[in-house]
């Protein structure tokens, strides 16, 4: 359902919102947007998806103390396999972008590999704002 909202936002306002990531508990977020900064086109024209959500699973709800704690984890590996100035995750669960490696090279397609048990999102993404 909230794939569904994604696309409703795009269509009425929002055309770079990212897609969702969902935790266990079924709350979404869009890893970078503020769910405050919607427009009204998107609020009107995508209630009718809202309202069929369940309850309490509004957008962009803080990542848990542990994803946090996780992602502390895998920044501080990511430091030791060669990318030093990686930095923390903010409190969202989202890194500096301006910080993050510009693309992807071999050394941080290893790294990342290195690192991936330690990252809570089970595809493997990092998620830069």
């Amino acid at each position: 359902m909230w794939q569904r909202f994604a696309a409703c936002a795009r269509t009425h306002g929002v055309p770079s919102l990212p897609d969702p990531l969902l935790n266990a508990d079924g709350k979404a977020s869009f890893p970078g947007f503020d769910e405050r900064s919607l427009p009204d086109s998107v609020k009107t024209s995508c209630q009718g998806i809202l309202a069929r959500l369940p309850a309490g699973s509004s957008p962009n709800a803080q990542p848990a103390p542990t994803d946090i704690a996780a992602l502390l984890q895998f920044a501080q590996c990511m430091r030791h396999h060669d990318f030093p100035s990686w930095p923390d995750p903010k409190s969202d669960g989202t890194f500096p972008a301006a910080q993050l490696p510009g693309m992807k090279t071999p050394a941080l397609i290893s790294g990342m590999k290195a690192c991936d048990g330690l990252n809570p999102d089970k595809g493997g993404h990092v998620y830069g704002s």
